[in-house]
Order: structure tokens, then C-alpha cells, then sequence
């Protein structure tokens, strides 16, 4: 068995893991919205609009980062709206509910869609992993965790 994503800091015995790639956080807007010609934004600024992200259930580590990071930068600010996918949070922002708070990993081809993705000044970081179950390795997973974490190499 392997999983990758972001994980938590603190694993079971029985997992070995690798970091992958890292991420930033990234604001997601519609194109014609006054932030989309920026060039980044702040969570001081993000933070006076409704806002949209994960649910807590779904990506606790992200939704815990972006709550923590928001708590930092401002007194006060609205999450307004989740979605445990891509493409429901995308919905959300086009149809006017708020801006979205993502890491830059889950971005998908921004100029389709008709959004803006652009990088959150702040420092909000997130580093993705694969893990796996230490014992027994099977061949092919040692050989498909080398092959993918040579794929990923330069991306953290």
C-alpha cells in the first residue's frame, strides 16, 4: 500500500515516508477579479472576503495551516464555503461565494477554467509525501517509490 499527499508531522512506527514536493499557498479568483492582475496576495487582504477552502474532514493539515495562518495575519475573517474537490471549489469561486485558499499542488489548469491562481505572500507552506507500509517491501513499490521520488526531484 502507498499514499501520497500532505500528511501529517507524526506517523505510526510501521510507515516509512519521503517528501516529494512542496507547495504554497495559493489564492484562487476569478479572472475579473481586481487581485487576479496582482502579482500576489495577502491573507490581510484575502481575509476581508468570504472565504473557501477544504473541509476540515477531508485535508485537516491544510485546513489547519490556512486557519493558523489567517489567525496570525488578522483579528477576524469568514470561511464561508468548502469543497472536497478542485473542481467544487472552482465552482464556488465563479459563482461569486468568495475567494479560495489551496495549495498550489491542487491547481489545475487555471486558464481554462477562467480563474486566477496567484501565490499568498505570507510564508504558508506544505510539503507533499508518499508513505508506505515499512514491512514487507515488495520490489515493485521500492522501485516505484525511487522511480516517483526522482520524478519529483527539484520540486521541493
Amino acid at each position: 500500500d502507498l499514499v501520497v499527499g500532505l500528511l501529517p508531522e507524526a506517523l505510526p512506527e510501521t510507515l516509512d515516508r519521503i517528501q516529494l514536493r512542496s507547495s504554497r499557498l495559493t489564492a484562487v479568483v476569478p479572472v475579473e477579479d481586481p487581485f487576479a492582475q496582482a502579482g500576489a496576495v495577502s491573507l490581510a487582504q484575502l481575509a476581508m472576503r468570504p472565504l473557501i477552502t477544504w473541509p476540515r474532514a477531508y485535508q485537516p493539515g491544510v485546513y489547519d495551516a490556512i486557519e493558523a495562518a489567517l489567525d496570525d495575519a488578522v483579528k477576524s475573517w469568514s470561511l464561508v464555503a468548502t469543497a472536497s474537490h478542485f473542481e467544487g471549489i472552482v465552482s464556488r469561486v465563479m459563482s461569486g461565494q468568495g475567494c479560495a485558499l489551496v495549495p498550489s499542488t491542487s491547481v489545475e489548469e487555471p486558464e481554462v477554467l477562467g480563474i486566477a491562481c496567484l501565490p499568498v505572500s505570507d510564508d504558508v507552506h506544505f510539503i507533499e509525501y508518499a508513505a508506505w507500509n515499512r514491512q514487507p517491501a515488495h520490489d515493485v513499490l521500492t522501485e516505484f517509490v525511487a522511480t516517483l521520488a526522482q520524478e519529483c526531484s527539484g520540486q521541493l
